[in-house]
């Protein structure tokens, strides 16, 4: 299971600080897969003509927005059927 940081979870406050713009959205989007491809550092990646404090703000962004957009529709439920923290068991008489 993975540790939780503190950027998975976020307030309401936080959310609204970040208002979706599309045409911005996919810019970062292609640089950092652009950047998952090219196996450079994010140094080196950004240091041509990308600010790199803006990079790693939108990759955590968009990290996030990714995991919110995949939660499952019911709260209750905190993990998938094949992350489940438990192991099914059966007793044999």
């Amino acid at each position: 299971m993975q540790r939780k940081t503190k950027y998975q979870i976020r307030s309401e406050a936080a959310k609204k600080r970040w208002q979706r713009d599309e045409d911005k959205e996919s810019y970062w989007r292609v640089h950092i897969e652009s950047w998952r491809t090219s196996g450079l550092s994010v140094r080196k990646f950004c240091q041509v003509n990308l600010p790199s404090h803006l990079f790693r703000a939108w990759r955590r962004e968009l990290a996030l927005r990714d995991r919110e957009s995949s939660k499952p529709s019911d709260p209750g439920v905190k993990y998938a059927a094949a992350e489940s923290p438990f192991v099914a068991i059966r007793l044999v008489a």
